[in-house]
Parts: C-alpha cells; sequence; structure tokens
C-alpha cells in the first residue's frame, strides 16, 4: 500500500513539472510574440522570420506575414552582407588546402587590377580583403553596375583597375563592400569555376545548406518580395539586380538553414573538414578599436566576459542580422523583407528576453527617419510651391502679362539665372561632394519620398527665381513708364 502511495505521489510531482514546464515554454513564446508584433508595427516591417537557438535546439522558430504573400519558414530572403562570412569561408577553405596564402597580392591573381595612393603603387592581400583593411574606399559601392547580366564580378572588378585608395592598405580599417566581390573573383581564378558553382560544391552542400542559394538563382524555392520606405510607410520595390555584388551581399536563405548556420557557428553541428575553417573564421581577425574587431565576415565582440560573434545584413529592399553568443551558446538569427535597422534591434532584444543582460541600445531606423524628413518637407514644400505660384499669377494677372517676355531680361535677371545655375549644378554634385556618391545610388538605396522632395526643392528656387524677375521686370518696366 505504501509502495503504491509513494509511486502516486512521484507520478502527481512529474504531472505537475511537466504542466510547469509547458506553461513557462507557452508563456515565454508568448513574450516573445508581444514583443516582435509590436516591434513589426513600429519598424512597418511586411513579413518576419525569425530564430532563437539555445544549447544546440530550437528554442524559438517562427514567421510573420503581414504582405498578401504567403510567407512561411521555408521562405527565402537576400541576407545582404550576411554574405561574406560564406565568401570568406571559400577564401579561407582554398587557403588550407594551400591553393592560396592570405599574405598574398592580390595582383598575383587579378594582375591588370593597379591601385595607388598618393600616386605611389601599393600591394592588396588577401587578408587585406577579408579584414576591411584594403585601403578601397567605401563609396567605391556606387562603382558596381546594375541591371546587365555581363557585368559579372571581372567586369564589374574592372571599374577599379585604377583605382586610387583613401589609405594605405593594411593600416586601418573601412568596411567595403566591394572587398569581398574582389574574393569571390579570387575564387573564381584560382578554382576555376564560376563562384556560384564553386560555392554550391564547396561549401553550401557539404554543409547541409540546402535551402541557402547564390545570386539571383532560387532554384523553386519561393522568395519574399522586398520593400521600401516612403511616405509614412512601405511599398513593393524591385531593386536593380547587382551582378557583380554576389559575393559580398546577395546570397538567399530560409530560416531553416540560418537556424543551422548559427548552429555551425556554435559548434553545434560538426561537419568533417570545416571544423577548423569555422574556427579560423571567426579567430582570425583583425582589431578595429578595443573592444571590437573585424574576423572573416564576422565582427568580432571581445570585452573578456563574453565572446559574440555578429552581422548584419542590407540591402535596397531587404536585411538581416545574425548574432552568435558563444559563451551561452545562444544564436539568432532575423531575416526580413525592408532595408531597416530594426532586425539588428529585434536580435538583441529577443537576446535580452532569453538571456537578460545590459545590451547597446541600437538608434533608430535611418530609412524610417529619413522618410519623415523628407516626408514632411514634401508637404511645407508643395504649400510653398503653391504659395508662390499664385502669387506670380496674380502679378501677371494684375500687369495683364503685357510685355513680361521682352522686360524680363535684364542684368538682374541675369544674375538670378546665374544662380539658379549654378544651384542646380551643386544640387547634381551634392551626393559626390557630401558622400562620394551618386544620385543613381542613393535613389536605390534611400526612401521613395526622396525624389519628389528634390523635384520639389528645386520647383521652389525655380519658381522663386521667376518671382522676383517678373517684379523686377514690372518695377523696371513702371520706372521707365
Amino acid at each position: 500500500m505504501i509502495s503504491i502511495f509513494k509511486r502516486a505521489i512521484v507520478i502527481v510531482i512529474f504531472l505537475n513539472f511537466i504542466s510547469l514546464s509547458v506553461t513557462s515554454a507557452t508563456d515565454r513564446e508568448e513574450t516573445i510574440n508581444e514583443y516582435l508584433l509590436n516591434e513589426i508595427d513600429k519598424g512597418d516591417i511586411k513579413d518576419l522570420s525569425v530564430v532563437i537557438v539555445k544549447d544546440g535546439k530550437i528554442f524559438y522558430r517562427n514567421t510573420f506575414n503581414k504582405s498578401s504573400e504567403i510567407i512561411t519558414n521555408n521562405t527565402l530572403f537576400e541576407i545582404g552582407s550576411n554574405s561574406k562570412a560564406f565568401t570568406a569561408l571559400g577564401v579561407l577553405k582554398l587557403y588550407k588546402e594551400g591553393k592560396i596564402d592570405l599574405n598574398d597580392d592580390i595582383k598575383k591573381y587579378l594582375p591588370w587590377l593597379n591601385v595607388t595612393f598618393n600616386g605611389k603603387t601599393e600591394k592588396i592581400t588577401i587578408h587585406d580583403l577579408l579584414h576591411h583593411r584594403s585601403g578601397i574606399p567605401y563609396s567605391s559601392i556606387s562603382e558596381i553596375p546594375k541591371n546587365n547580366k555581363n557585368f559579372g564580378l571581372k567586369a564589374t572588378a574592372w571599374q577599379l583597375k585604377d583605382l586610387k585608395l583613401n589609405q594605405i592598405p593594411g593600416k586601418k580599417y573601412e568596411y567595403v563592400t566591394f572587398n569581398y566581390d574582389l574574393l569571390g573573383l579570387i575564387i573564381e581564378e584560382v578554382s576555376g569555376e564560376k563562384f556560384s558553382d564553386f560555392m554550391y560544391k564547396e561549401i553550401l552542400q557539404p554543409l547541409g545548406l540546402e535551402n541557402t542559394t547564390v545570386g539571383y538563382e532560387y532554384f523553386g524555392h519561393d522568395k519574399a518580395i522586398g520593400y521600401k520606405n516612403g511616405f509614412f510607410t512601405t511599398f513593393r520595390y524591385d531593386a536593380p539586380k547587382y551582378y557583380g555584388n554576389v559575393p559580398a551581399g546577395y546570397f538567399n536563405s530560409n530560416i531553416i538553414d540560418i537556424s543551422r548556420w548559427i548552429n555551425i557557428q556554435l559548434g553545434n553541428i560538426k561537419i568533417k573538414g570545416f571544423e577548423d575553417l569555422i574556427i579560423l573564421s571567426q579567430e582570425n581577425s583583425s582589431s578595429i578599436n578595443s573592444k571590437l574587431n573585424y574576423a572573416a565576415g564576422w565582427f568580432q565582440l571581445d570585452d573578456k566576459k563574453n565572446t559574440e560573434l555578429f552581422h548584419g545584413g542590407n540591402n535596397p529592399n531587404y536585411s538581416s542580422f545574425i548574432l552568435i553568443d558563444k559563451k551561452n551558446n545562444i544564436g539568432i538569427g532575423v531575416l526580413n523583407n525592408l532595408n531597416t535597422s530594426y532586425s539588428t534591434s529585434i536580435a538583441y532584444g529577443l537576446k535580452d528576453i532569453i538571456s537578460p543582460g545590459v545590451t547597446e541600445s541600437i538608434p533608430k531606423d535611418f530609412n524610417q527617419r529619413i522618410d519623415k524628413i523628407l516626408t514632411f518637407s514634401i508637404l511645407v514644400l508643395l504649400i510653398f510651391n503653391v504659395f508662390l505660384f499664385l502669387k506670380i499669377n496674380k502679378l501677371i494677372k494684375e500687369d495683364r502679362g503685357q510685355n513680361i517676355r521682352i522686360k524680363i531680361v535684364n542684368l538682374k535677371t541675369i544674375f538670378i539665372a546665374a544662380l539658379i545655375t549654378i544651384f542646380f549644378f551643386l544640387l547634381y554634385k551634392l551626393p559626390t561632394l557630401l558622400l562620394g556618391m551618386s544620385w543613381d545610388f542613393l535613389i536605390v538605396w534611400l526612401p521613395f519620398s526622396l525624389i519628389p522632395a528634390v523635384i520639389l526643392i528645386s520647383l521652389l528656387v525655380l519658381s522663386t527665381a521667376i518671382y522676383f524677375s517678373i517684379r523686377l521686370s514690372l518695377r523696371n518696366r513702371r520706372e521707365i513708364t
């Protein structure tokens, strides 16, 4: 009897434990879902895939779908600069096989590439490219041709063949996407294969990443449609294709493969022939500052209390973020079809939920802020333009438009016309002067509200000039009469 009683107590305790565990898991999932839904609303995000890996298991994985398309855990997203970790692994594989040396001058593989600093020819090594110490300026990203299949890696890299560096290679960190495009081209030159073929055969397939694709090949997988900010909301955006920028930013993956990739990085999944390569990619780093390094396709944070790897990825209409906490065996992946910093803040917010600690604040989303400024500006500019149009119309009606064409040409109006010409010239050159970029680049990357704002500013300047020219002309004529 006593034995049966003891067994009953054990069963009751076990059932209570199971019940508490299920309740705890449910509460945890509700907390995470509530947090994510709130961030989706704040960021005006259409579709989001998220995974949390803890101790080698899927702690949480979900996909949120607000767009009109069906989005699931199997849906592909562009992962942007998280592509770099895969390209780096390809380079390190060639290195381990003795086919390249990380200290090789890249001219050994790309003999036509001539780079100079202050008129002196310089040497860029593979190591410099891996760790963003090549001296190639960040603004080189605007030189990447778009929508042209003929501009593959070599044709794109040819844009740099006589490049002037902005610093001596190897001396200072500067994040430059073109570095990894050159690494992709070196992979092609050394392997004798197309970059995508090499990556499938040598990296993605051996790692079991069956859903991850290279460039604009999807192999029957559904891909999320991209979006872009504009006028206080987001709209579908079919961004240009950059065939020569694939190694640096145009891999595609889904949250299922990202889950596996995170476990590989954490060492929870070990694949023969890759254990040393993964460690090398994480530890072969170069210092950015006292707390931050850049490894091979990963930022590395080491404050002697915790070790983290992370990287963001932003394309004109997609973003991603992967966070690897090796000490606590936690990994977080975020995929999103909007270019936004919310992918980063979501990852760190999730980390705080499952492993509370001090997390640096993430700045508010740049594109969202810029869009608000531009949209408010558009409203104000519209009012001013309408006001000036009415004033001009009133001036013309008051004088019944007589002889305005004849009298409008005088020294003062010629001076105003010269000022307008200077304004439009400076406006055209403004992105180059301030950022080293082109208008074409800004139009692709910034919100839809950019072009209307620029047009209305131009119209305001032109309308102001016309208004004062007419006033001067009328005043001169009245003085004559």
